[in-house]
This record gives C-alpha cells, structure tokens and sequence, in this order.
C-alpha cells in the first residue's frame, strides 16, 4: 500500500488518514510513508521560498499567475505540504508575450536564450519554456491550458484571477491564481490529458467539488471554448470515480466513443506512473481532437508542429546554411536524443524510488 501511496502521489494524504483514524499498519510502511511524507514537506518548502523569491524579480516586469500543482495546494488544503507538484507553473497574459524573454531571464534563464524566445513567443510559436531557478523548477506557459489551441475568452480568464497568501511572501508578492470555476475545468482538462492516471488529481477535483462550483458559468465557458463534449466526458469519468454525477449535458456519440476507445481507454484510469511511459501517456494532441467546432484549427496547429516554420529553427540554433528539410531533420534528431536522454533518466530515477521506498529520489 506504501508502494502505491507514493506511485499515486497521495503519501502525505494517506499517512495523515492512518494517523487520524488511528489505524494499525506495518512499522515498516509507515516508516516510508513518513520518509515520503518528510521529502514532500520539504519541496514545498523549497518551492514557495522560490516562488516567493521569483515573484519579487517579476515585480515590474509582468505579470504573471500561478496555475496547477502549487496553486491548487496554496488554494485548496488546509495544511501545508499534502500535495506533492512536480515544479512550479507560471502563465502569462498574451498581451506581455513580448516580455516573455525578460521573464526568463528574470526568474534565472539564459540571457541569451531570454532574448531568442521573446519574438517567439510573440509570433506565437513556443507554448512553454522551462527554466531552473532557486533549486526548484518553473514551467513558464504562454497559454495555460496547453492544448494546442489558445484560450479564446482570455480577458475573463484574467478577470477572475484572486490572489492568494503564500508562506515565506511579503505585502503584495502573493500569487495571483484562477478562482474556484476556472480552476475546476483547468484541472479537469489537465487530468483528461493525462488520461486520468493518480489519485492526487482526482483528490484534487474532489475538493473542488465538494466547495460548490457556478455551473452555469462553467457551463457557458466551456461552451464557447468550444470545450463542452471534452469537459462533460472527463467529469463523466470522475464522478464515476467519486460516485457522484455532475450536471453538463452528455457529450456525443461519436466523441463518447473516440474517447473511451483512443483518447483515454479505461485500462489506464488510475494505474499511476510509470516512468517508461509517462510522456507516452500525455494525450495532448488526442484530447484536442474533441474540441467542438475546432478540429480545423486544430489539424493546423498540429501541422505547424510537426513542420515548425524556418525563422523557428533559426531561434533555436539551427540556422546554419542548408535547405529547410536538412535543417529540421537536425532539428528532429537533436529533440529524439533529449527525449530519450529523458526517458533514461526517468527509468533511473523510477528504479532508485523502488529501492529506495521512494524516499531518494526527487517527485516529478
């Protein structure tokens, strides 16, 4: 059970619950749990001292909001420390994408590369950067819902965010997160695009549910990002789950079906992480195949993927003389030997959890 705790990302829960209740265990469980538990406390702590510490240099530069993992913990659990997140997820309003590379070097990124990414990411052709800052590590998105296509009502994204304590910031350096409804459908998109694999997630949207969302808002949200059949299909899967049901009208047929049988088949719900296999589970692409009204868009988007445009290939260094085709199948080769120097790590580090209890190791 201590095995699984860990592998589902609910140690911390699950020790506090024996704790509560009382409940007998095996020493030996309980002493990894609580291992676990201690280095979960521990990132934390280390992550909000980051965070706090990168909020202060953004202090004007940009604004910025505080989404996923971190935010859902800050927002959500009463006590400090339950959730363990992988690293820190910043967003960013389209209208300070020129900005983008300031914020990378503000936060502790490559000067050079700050510099690169900003026209980039102005022209709309980079989604993420990840940058390694104060020992943590922060994912900054230009488009937080990182599917493929961009968010069409992005003002009331904005409009809704609250700002939130953090332990370790000061004044007005708290972060700035999406309130209750938003949160709820980013978290559900998020959990279907990983094809609903941990218990920590749908700890997570258990919570959001049980404190009352607006329907009716979430409802008319969904609809004009054109999200409907995606959101009602993945809160299907969840209230099964929880044994609940949730109000959104049923999804089609068509999509029903693409859904169960190729975007998250029911074999994988809950089966946890496997290390060799965790990017192979993201379903990024496949979940954007159920957008409604979309899918055009979403055939372009995909082709500017898979054939980035030439200034792109220019940014990243591979702009020496040589025709496109040459130049992207270096381009190709150099991200498959990254991939696969990732994998390797990811096997490693999944071993070293095994023999270890999970203790060494850090989460991802």
């Amino acid at each position: 059970m201590a095995a699984d705790a860990i592998n589902q990302r609910v140690s911390s829960l699950l020790l506090t619950e024996v704790m509560r209740q009382n409940l007998r265990a095996d020493r030996h469980a309980l002493n990894t749990l609580a291992r676990n538990v201690l280095n979960t406390k521990r990132q934390h702590a280390l992550q909000t001292n980051a965070l706090c510490t990168v909020l202060r240099r953004l202090d004007g530069v940009a604004p910025v909001g505080l989404a996923k993992g971190l935010a859902i913990e800050l927002a959500l659990y009463a006590e400090r420390g339950l959730r363990p997140s992988a690293d820190i997820d910043l967003f960013l309003h389209p209208d300070d994408l020129s900005h983008f590379g300031e914020v990378v070097s503000a936060i502790g990124g490559s000067s050079d590369m700050g510099e690169s990414l900003r026209w980039v990411a102005r022209a709309g052709r980079v989604y993420e950067h990840t940058v390694q800052a104060e020992g943590a590590t922060f994912d900054i998105h230009t488009d937080i819902a990182n599917l493929i296509l961009p968010i069409r009502q992005v003002e009331l994204f904005w409009e809704r965010l609250t700002q939130i304590p953090c332990p370790n910031c000061h004044g007005d350096h708290g972060p700035w997160v999406m309130d209750l409804d938003l949160s709820l459908v980013m978290a559900v998109l998020h959990f279907a695009r990983d094809r609903f694999v941990d218990l920590r997630r749908l700890n997570d949207l258990k919570q959001m549910l049980d404190a009352g969302p607006d329907w009716d808002f979430i409802s008319e949200f969904v609809q004009v990002e054109g999200m409907r059949d995606l959101i009602s299909m993945a809160l299907d899967v969840i209230c099964d789950l929880l044994g609940r049901t949730h109000p959104l009208p049923s999804a089609s047929v068509a999509n029903r079906w693409l859904a169960s049988r190729v975007v998250w088949p029911e074999h994988l719900h809950l089966r946890g992480y496997d290390e060799r296999k965790r990017r192979q589970r993201t379903a990024q692409a496949a979940v954007s195949l159920l957008l409604s009204g979309r899918r055009a868009e979403v055939a372009r988007a995909v082709a500017r993927r898979v054939f980035p445009p030439p200034d792109l290939l220019d940014a990243f260094g591979y702009s020496e003389r040589g025709p496109y085709p040459v130049r992207l199948v270096r381009f190709r080769v150099d991200q498959t030997k990254e991939l696969r120097s990732r994998l390797a790590e990811d096997r490693r580090r999944g071993l070293q959890r095994q023999s270890t209890g999970g203790t060494r190791a850090p989460l991802r």
